[in-house]
């Protein structure tokens, strides 16, 4: 098992909405399900807490989320290289402090301004790497809050963006990941900005446009993420992001054998008993 795992004892004491008696129910539901890999009661109960503990759409979640991890390179884990080569020109790190409502804060943005050191697609796999990481380490949160900061960004940074692989992160987000989505908020918007948030739209449902925030100042902002959970670059009394990043980078290399198990957990088509399966949306 990986060492980095959450404990589940400590879940179950904090989290009065979490029942054995539905842990159960979804591991004799993976029981019917040859095609599945072979899963730890933790992720099982990130699955349940990201579906409000309703077995039919965990059971589904769990389903999108592993098609969706062998069906696509993007899920793949990136190596040693890729991983310091994508945070030596972007900023792809959690916030320690959780907001009021428990949701996760996640920082996207970019060290490097130049558009030749870019490559959208191995941004978005660290990105999912991070995120996937977290989970594990930390157990169940309410949601998941993306911070988006476009400074830096150009449009040279347009023409390098990977549609497959945008709709890919996109899906994972919405259909897939552990957690549900609860905000996407852009900071350091110019005009020339507005065609990244355009593109971005595309890959996303209807019901994550509301959500959609963006603040040329940063107090509109503060209404969402207090400043107690942001870095001082943003108004905040967290450790500086620089620091924080630096934090990542080295969890994220320390713990290169959790990524080796989990890319593993891989599903066997010729196992499958049921060829199609339905995807939902959470709120």
């Amino acid at each position: 098992m990986p060492p980095c795992l959450a404990s589940v004892t400590k879940i179950y004491a904090t989290h009065p909405k979490l029942k054995k008696q539905d842990v159960d129910t979804i591991f004799d539901w993976l029981k019917t399900q040859p095609h599945l890999p072979e899963l730890k009661e933790l992720q099982v109960i990130l699955f349940l807490h990201s579906c409000n503990y309703e077995t039919s759409q965990t059971k589904t979640t769990i389903e999108n989320y592993f098609t969706l991890r062998t069906s696509s390179d993007l899920f793949q884990s990136a190596d040693e290289d890729i991983v310091r080569r994508v945070l030596s020109t972007a900023f792809l790190d959690i916030f320690p402090k959780k907001t009021p409502e428990g949701y996760v804060v996640f920082l996207l943005g970019l060290l490097n301004p130049n558009p030749e050191k870019f490559n959208c697609n191995e941004t978005l796999k660290v990105a999912i790497m991070v995120l996937c990481l977290y989970f594990h380490q930390y157990g169940p949160a309410n949601g998941l809050v993306l911070l988006v900061d476009l400074r830096n960004t150009t449009f040279g940074h347009l023409f390098r963006m990977n549609v497959s692989a945008m709709r890919g992160f996109a899906n994972f987000l919405q259909d897939s990941a552990p957690t549900r989505l609860k905000g996407i908020h852009y900071v350091n918007t110019v005009p020339v900005t507005r065609h990244f948030i355009t593109l971005g739209k595309q890959f996303l449902k209807k019901e994550i446009h509301e959500m959609i925030k963006s603040h040329t100042a940063l107090d509109s902002l503060y209404e969402y993420i207090p400043k107690d959970c942001l870095p001082e670059e943003y108004g905040g009394i967290v450790e500086p992001r620089l620091k924080l990043h630096e934090e990542n980078l080295e969890n994220l290399l320390k713990n290169l054998d959790f990524f080796k198990w989990h890319d593993s957990q891989k599903v066997d088509e010729s196992k499958r008993i049921r060829k199609t399966h339905r995807w939902f949306f959470r709120m």
